[in-house]
């Protein structure tokens, strides 16, 4: 059984050199407890399957804070139990938050004891406000695995985008490429956007664009809050 981490299936990491990406997004996101810079985040996941992560923050210019994740799971009640151990760190840097232009940039790197895997994951995103009318949003998320077993280091995730927003109208035009694990293969995708009101958006998606058989899908959402 896959040891997962606290908010999103975790894949354990560890920090390499980030060269042509400047980012980091890291799946475990944990508590803080109040007014104070330790982290402790217990949770079921389910009948026969519990995990805690336990660490310290250390908030300044960049947020940095980091742990271990502890579990213990069985496959069925009253089976051997098993206590896979992970290490984590994940570090946030948003200080490039100026009037005209939002950075955010976060790196979250771990090791599981277990499996003998770790990875780091890097992630960028960046808000900017090219005129009064036209605002532009840039996502790069970039993450390296590495596999004591097999002694080799991979690609097991990369995102690219953009998105141009016309502000006054609510629609936006956005350009994806992701690649599969190993930079095998690389899968552009063009969205359109068009935002009726506060409460109101409909997205059409055309992906698999280089292939003969291109999908394409509409969803809409709508959301309300009171």
């Amino acid at each position: 059984m896959p040891f997962i981490h606290p908010i999103a299936c975790c894949r354990p990491m560890i920090l390499l050199g980030f060269i042509a990406i400047p980012l980091v997004s890291l799946h475990p996101t944990v508590g803080v407890a109040e007014d104070s810079g330790l982290i402790w985040k217990p949770s079921k996941l389910s009948n026969t399957s519990y995990e805690a992560s336990i660490g310290l923050a250390a908030p300044d210019w960049t947020d940095v804070s980091g742990g271990v994740q502890i579990g213990l799971e069985s496959e069925t009640p009253g089976g051997r139990v098993r206590a896979p151990v992970a290490f984590w760190a994940r570090i946030v840097d948003q200080s490039s938050n100026l009037a005209a232009i939002r950075a955010a940039r976060e790196v979250n790197f771990g090791y599981a004891t277990e499996t003998g895997v770790a990875d780091v994951a890097m992630s960028q995103q960046v808000k900017q406000i090219l005129t009064d009318s036209l605002d532009i949003e840039v996502r790069r998320h970039l993450t390296l695995q590495y596999d004591r077993n097999g002694n080799q280091v991979d690609f097991s995730d990369l995102e690219q985008s953009l998105k141009l927003t016309h502000v006054p109208s609510g629609a936006a035009f956005g350009l994806q490429v992701s690649a599969e694990p190993g930079l095998r293969k690389l899968r552009p995708a063009v969205t359109l956007e068009k935002r009726f009101s506060s409460h109101l958006k409909v997205v059409g998606t055309l992906s698999n664009i280089t292939t003969t058989q291109p999908n394409a899908a509409v969803r809409g959402r709508y959301s309300i809050r009171w």
